[in-house]
């Protein structure tokens, strides 16, 4: 039999094509790489593929060997992590404060609309800076401190009721701030998730109410 019969109808015409390019340059290769490619059940169901093809001489022809691997749950896997990353994203887009999403070296990942809305920066002037980037001098090794002596292994924790921080907006200026810091996983990655609340306020009313008493 053609070895077309392991392919759905719709793609033999592309797989034969593909068979004809290999053998005009029989080298090895990943022939599935980069290409959506399905194989073909008896009972007609379809299934994703990936094939790898090496060239070997038999009697002085040129042959060629197929690896045939079946990558359904990698498929599976992938959808799995992008509707999880949808979700994510969605979570993070829709939440009143800003929210960060970090590495456990501090670097920013992502980021929400609230977050370049509160410190003025770009969502692309953000990614891959060090979080502690966005806070006053005199309170990044606080942040840096409090992040690294709770660890990505301990529960979550609110920054605010601990320390007084200050943000830094691009334009320069200073703002009370309350940092939240919680784990999540995405895609076996551990990070924190750092919700920044603009506390300035809650400030001025503390400071009201100190006044008047």
């Amino acid at each position: 039999q053609s070895v077309e019969i392991l392919v759905p109808e719709r793609f033999r015409n592309g797989h034969s094509q593909h068979r004809e390019n290999f053998f005009a340059d029989p080298q090895a290769r990943a022939m599935g790489k980069g290409r959506e490619l399905f194989g073909l059940r008896k009972d007609g169901s379809e299934f994703p593929i990936e094939i790898g093809l090496n060239p070997i001489q038999i009697a002085g022809d040129t042959r060629v060997l197929a690896s045939v691997v079946d990558i359904s749950e990698r498929k599976r896997t992938d959808n799995a992590l992008r509707h999880s990353e949808a979700t994510t994203n969605m979570l993070i887009d829709s939440a009143p404060d800003a929210m960060l999403a970090v590495d456990e070296d501090g670097h920013i990942v992502r980021i929400n609309k609230q977050t370049e809305q509160l410190f003025g920066y770009e969502r692309d002037e953000l990614i891959g800076k060090q979080i502690e980037g966005l806070l006053t001098d005199r309170m990044r090794s606080a942040l840096r401190k409090y992040r690294n002596d709770y660890g990505i292994a301990s529960p979550a924790h609110s920054a605010g009721t601990n320390i007084e921080l200050v943000g830094l907006h691009k334009d320069g200026g200073e703002f009370a701030v309350e940092v939240i810091l919680n784990r999540i996983e995405i895609g076996g990655t551990q990070l924190f998730m750092t919700t920044v609340r603009d506390i300035r306020d809650r400030k001025a009313a503390e400071l009201a109410i100190l006044q008047l008493n």
